[in-house]
């Protein structure tokens, strides 16, 4: 069985996402995962995975404290906090074992967007991806250029990237990890063929919201909250004598039906990203789909909107 993980942006709720890798990678079912699609500060996540570096993410985020989002900014801005977090966790002899992509929004010449992807032996572009891909102008600590290019947060458009994993990897199952307890699917990725679920990992620590809290405190509490939420649902979903997807399937409806009535439905941060997603896309999808490969032989695929591919991003 091979299994496509999506990893949504959500900020500070990363830490969410590495508490819940950590019980991926100590469950043995890493090997089980043929690919990963992610956005904003899930790239990072997927990264992580990829590299086989989850307890180094895993400890950043413990190392990571500060009081208010004004401390935040001062650090990244005055300090160049993010660009040295990039170097520390980000190596020249890294390796990245799963296919990992990720979209990335260009500012000029006018407002667009393009999936890449990363696998492989490390190039020299990836720092500068994913640098982009995660970033807001003014926010990040300055403009941010990629491949000569104005970039901002890819989670802008798609902060939940299934299509990549439908169109180019088609896995056995797909499994949405968000922030958005009223996220549902597109219709038209359930009609894929390919089995999708979602599951808001914050429902273990009752939906905190305060996308922009980091907070010491509250990142080891997401830490935890992930990795026992993670514990939890792997043995629910591939635990037991469960063997078959069929099985898994019926576990995972189970799982998604018992968290329907937590799942709330007040707005988030992500949210509201979500509701730009549904704005921007369809915008977007009128052009051609472009994904560029991030490897050392990669290239660059434009896909043509026909109906076949319409029926995914529409």
């Amino acid at each position: 069985m091979k299994i496509g993980l999506v990893l949504s942006g959500g900020v500070a709720k990363g830490a969410y996402q590495a508490g819940f890798l950590r019980a991926v990678v100590d469950s043995g079912i890493v090997s089980s995962i043929g690919s990963i699609s992610c956005a904003s500060i899930g790239l990072f996540s997927g990264y992580a995975l990829s590299a086989g570096k989850v307890q180094k993410l895993y400890d950043i985020w413990q190392q990571i404290h500060f009081d208010s989002f004004a401390d935040l900014t001062y650090e990244v801005w005055f300090k160049h906090y993010l660009k040295e977090l990039m170097a520390e966790f980000i190596r020249t002899d890294d390796m990245l074992r799963i296919p990992v992509y990720a979209p990335i929004c260009y500012v000029l010449p006018f407002i667009r967007m393009e999936y890449c992807k990363l696998y492989g032996e490390y190039i020299k572009t990836w720092s500068k991806f994913i640098l982009g891909a995660t970033s807001y102008p003014f926010i990040s600590g300055g403009i941010h250029f990629f491949r000569g290019q104005i970039t901002f947060d890819g989670g802008a458009m798609d902060n939940i990237p299934v299509f990549p994993l439908i169109e180019f990897e088609r896995p056995d199952l797909i499994l949405i990890l968000h922030f958005e307890s009223g996220y549902r699917p597109r219709r038209k990725y359930l009609l894929s063929g390919i089995p999708v679920f979602d599951f808001d990992i914050s429902i273990a620590d009752k939906f905190r919201k305060h996308s922009f809290d980091f907070h010491s405190d509250t990142l080891q509490a997401r830490l935890k909250h992930g990795y026992e939420y993670g514990g939890e649902l792997i043995n629910n979903l591939f635990g037991g004598c469960k063997a078959s997807i069929e099985e898994v399937c019926a576990a995972a409806q189970r799982q998604r039906e018992s968290e329907t009535d937590r799942r709330l439905d007040g707005a988030t941060f992500e949210t509201w990203v979500q509701r730009l997603n549904e704005i921007f896309y369809p915008y977007v999808s009128q052009f051609k789909i472009k994904m560029r490969d991030l490897s050392v032989h990669g290239g660059v695929t434009r896909l043509r909107l026909n109906k076949e591919v319409q029926r995914y991003v529409n």
